[in-house]
């Protein structure tokens, strides 16, 4: 996402530069003073095959009012779909099923969120699939149903498998859900977290919610993200009122073998590298509200400091919901060698240019520096 609000793709040296959105706005016609639209981008979203971007687009009228599309893109084509207009509200999170045939959206409309699915063969065909607060969701295995984490605010939630299309009945899970976030698909097993008498319990179970077993006893608010081979969980846990920041790492295999621990310390998110040998976290830095890039090897618990930064607002809000992004989204590069994010200049640098920008930091190298690669408020890697 540019600094002009719009997508941009371009290689992790910030060369091979192609503009793919592109915004109206002020030009030579334009009447002196007279208020014009602007079109922005926001949240691109690579499909798994690497073919289509997914993004939101939207309008800021002169009569204030702000509509909104879902917009898919060929990434080396010309084509273009508006897929469908959204309901009036705040467009914050896509993600397309495996098979790059859907795309879920969810949308903040008011104290409510709505997920919907489109299909990218059927321009105009918007499908509601479920409203609530809090809501988080994965898709199924088979592209065509979706595992929802919903309820309603201060009331009962419900974790539930419905279909993206309105066929077949809800598989609704008989375990109420506990504090926690996104459902993790794991081959043909969720993973989920929910409530008991002190405490709770992080459970794998089946998809149905017909049955589950329990991997570990938890505490407080729980972040879990399964490894790329889906053999183990990295799971940690915030004590209630500290705001997501989440006390150390531990890792746990998805046959209950282990739980051990792996990172000592504050986080507030933490990233698998596509091979499964490391993670790399986002830690708290005493410059608030910096945070530090660290990487954790997985075999050896062995630690190394990759740079300090200071997060975008887009940066943080992804932070702050890494479980939900993580599955969609990637700032790791598919090789493992590159690190991507979005932040401002370390305070005192760049004089008074504080505009967000894009850098890439080495994995690899023992002691990497940043590279800003352009102006912009969010950047993500192709799956490919």
């Amino acid at each position: 996402m540019g600094a002009d609000k719009q997508v941009h793709v371009v290689n992790a040296q910030g060369s091979s530069h192609k503009q793919v959105t592109f915004g109206s706005g002020p030009g030579a016609t334009t009447p002196w003073g007279v208020p014009q639209r602007r079109d922005h981008s926001s949240w691109p979203c690579w499909s798994p095959d690497g073919h289509w971007l997914a993004c939101f687009q939207s309008h800021a009228e002169p009569s204030g009012e702000h509509p909104a599309w879902l917009t898919v893109l060929e990434v080396d084509g010309v084509e273009e779909r508006r897929l469908a207009q959204l309901s009036e509200g705040l467009p914050i999170y896509i993600q397309w099923n495996a098979q790059a045939e859907r795309v879920a959206a969810l949308i903040q409309v008011e104290e409510q969120l709505e997920l919907s699915v489109c299909e990218i063969e059927e321009i105009g065909a918007q499908r509601l699939v479920e409203q609530g607060v809090p809501l988080f969701f994965s898709w199924l295995p088979d592209g065509r149903r979706l595992l929802v984490h919903t309820g309603e605010r201060g009331g009962t939630k419900r974790l539930i498998g419905r279909s993206a299309d309105g066929v077949g009945p809800d598989d609704v899970f008989a375990d109420i859900p506990g504090s926690f976030c996104t459902p993790m698909i794991v081959g043909e097993q969720a993973v989920y977290v929910t409530p008991r008498e002190e405490g709770a319990d992080l459970c794998i179970g089946e998809l149905d919610g017909a049955r589950n077993r329990v991997l570990a006893e938890v505490d407080g608010l729980v972040a879990v993200v399964p490894s790329p081979d889906g053999g183990a969980l990295a799971y940690s846990t915030a004590a209630r009122g500290r705001e997501a920041i989440y006390d150390g790492i531990r890792l746990i295999h998805t046959d209950g073998a282990g739980d051990d621990p792996l990172y000592d310390g504050p986080c507030k998110a933490f990233l698998w590298s596509p091979a499964g040998d490391a993670l790399v976290v986002a830690v708290p830095s005493r410059r608030q509200p910096g945070l530090n890039w660290v990487l954790v090897d997985v075999k050896t618990g062995e630690t190394r400091q990759l740079c300090a930064f200071w997060p975008s607002q887009d940066q943080m809000f992804y932070l702050h919901f890494f479980e939900q992004f993580s599955q969609s989204h990637p700032l790791i590069s598919p090789d493992g060698k590159n690190l991507v994010f979005s932040g401002h200049p370390a305070p005192g640098q760049n004089g008074a240019d504080v505009r967000s920008r894009i850098y890439v930091v080495s994995l690899e190298d023992e002691d990497p520096e940043p590279v800003a690669i352009a102006l912009g408020d969010f950047a993500v890697f192709s799956h490919r």
